[in-house]
């Protein structure tokens, strides 16, 4: 969100106009002479951009003005981005029952809008209320402060954008720095030389960049992270302000928003839109939740079902910090998120190499339907009697087979709880999401054929070809004491 937004159009004034923040550079100027709606260009090469303000200075050196223009003159492939005009924009939001958020666009003059800033958008998003989290609602008529929209049951309000500094001073840690700053800043040595002041407060470990010797809202921080990053931080809190019709400030008022994609169409790149998922990963990955998210369903697929609380902890440690020492031997590069360290933790933990655990009948964890086939396999010494050894409908026979993943998340349930003694003591056994008994019929049967025939497709068998007089050798045979 931003204030005096200004409207912008396409090459020809009657397709989707749009509102723009009028210091960035995200349209072209396109300059009319008095009196007319047809507009001309004074730009230095092809699809350049600019601020409001230089496009003013470039009509004004061609002796002409702004304007809300039919059409702009010119080749359409110089022409193909958006342009100013002289019109100004209101951003208006909608409020559902849930407190989400959709902006609107309100031109002053439009023919039509871009459809995501329509007056029927449904892109709602959520959003930090101030204070006690409360905001307008349809349910209570918007506090007849906003429009009310009976066919969205939700509140259509204008906005206005008010900036202010967080600290007078130094923070008294990086921590407090973390939970009060939100709004992100550039490497200050990007600037004029000089132009920033830097000095490190000793206590806290924050750096500080001051501009002009004031500390303001100007003020670079700059801090330790946590998990092997470094923030740079505005001292600055960027506040959205929900207004009512005749621009009265009604009290409600909400964090603003970070914005990858442009809703200028013309703005509106591949390269942005990697930019936001990449922070959506960044956001997922360095959250406190995942360290132990992770290594639970590792420790799962690799040692026992049911993990103590110390040996979750212990290896997501490792994952935190990037290193683990077992006998006097560093595993991992001391990086957030190191697998090195985190498999090392898992394998070497007292808890998934101690004997004595084994007595435990909880201990321990299923084998997986496909482990128990691959391990008779190697331990009755298979051999193959063709050149590609192929398993034929294991899927639907066990419920497994490689890389046939039902879904994204495995072939288990990482929180299933079977009836009996497992279920009943809160303990979870994810393989045993597997085992109905057709499935496990399904086995025993494979199992049984594979010893019987060898690898045939016989009473249930796993291979691939029925056995006959004209194909009297199975795609391979278990040897063990031949």
């Amino acid at each position: 969100f931003y204030n005096n937004a200004v409207k912008l159009i396409p090459r020809y004034g009657r397709y989707p106009s749009v509102c723009a923040n009028p210091d960035l550079a995200v349209a072209s100027e396109a300059c009319c002479e008095q009196g007319s709606n047809k507009a001309y260009r004074n730009s230095k090469y092809d699809g350049e951009r600019m601020s409001l303000s230089m496009a003013k200075e470039r009509c004004t050196d061609m002796g002409m003005n702004m304007c809300d223009f039919y059409g702009v003159v010119g080749d359409s492939y110089r022409n193909s981005n958006y342009f100013w005009t002289d019109n100004e924009c209101v951003l208006q939001i909608k409020i559902n029952l849930a407190g989400f958020v959709a902006v609107v666009h309100r031109p002053s003059a439009f023919k039509s809008k871009v459809l995501h800033v329509n007056d029927d958008t449904a892109n709602w998003f959520p959003v930090e209320w101030d204070g006690d989290g409360t905001y307008p609602s349809a349910d209570n008529s918007c506090d007849g402060i906003c429009e009310v929209i009976a066919e969205e049951a939700a509140c259509l309000c204008n906005t206005a954008v008010v900036t202010s500094r967080v600290f007078s001073k130094t923070p008294r840690s990086g921590i407090e720095a973390r939970e009060m700053l939100t709004v992100g800043a550039p490497d200050p040595d990007i600037y004029f030389r000089g132009q920033y002041n830097k000095t490190v407060d000793m206590e806290s470990g924050i750096t500080v960049h001051i501009k002009g010797g004031v500390f303001d809202s100007e003020t670079i921080l700059e801090l330790d992270g946590g998990k092997g990053r470094r923030y740079r931080m505005r001292n600055l809190r960027d506040t959205v302000q929900v207004r009512g019709s005749n621009g009265a400030f009604s009290g409600y008022s909400f964090r603003n928003v970070p914005q990858f994609m442009s809703t200028i169409p013309s703005e509106a790149t591949v390269r942005d839109a990697q930019y936001e998922t990449e922070a959506v990963l960044d956001n997922y990955f360095y959250n406190d939740n995942t360290a132990p998210f992770i290594v639970i369903r590792i420790i799962q697929r690799l040692v026992i079902s049911n993990p103590s609380p110390g040996y979750v902890y212990r290896v997501a440690m490792a994952f935190t910090e990037g290193s683990y020492t077992y006998n006097g031997k560093t595993f991992g590069t001391g990086k957030y998120g190191d697998m090195a360290a985190t498999i090392a933790a898992v394998l070497l933990d007292r808890e998934a190499r101690t004997v004595t655990l084994e007595r435990d009948p909880f201990y321990g964890s299923l084998r997986e339907p496909l482990l128990k086939f691959v391990s008779i396999l190697r331990s009755m010494e298979f051999v193959s009697q063709r050149p590609v050894m192929a398993v034929y409908g294991i899927k639907s026979d066990i419920g497994q087979m490689a890389h046939e993943f039902g879904s994204v998340f495995s072939f288990f349930l990482p929180e299933f709880q079977p009836f009996g003694r497992v279920g009943d003591a809160g303990l979870v056994a994810p393989e045993a999401t597997l085992l109905d008994m057709p499935k496990i019929i399904g086995l025993l049967n494979g199992i049984f054929s594979l010893i019987k025939y060898g690898l045939y497709s016989d009473d249930g068998g796993f291979g691939y070809h029925r056995y006959s007089s004209n194909n009297p050798y199975p795609t391979g045979i278990l040897e063990y004491n031949k």
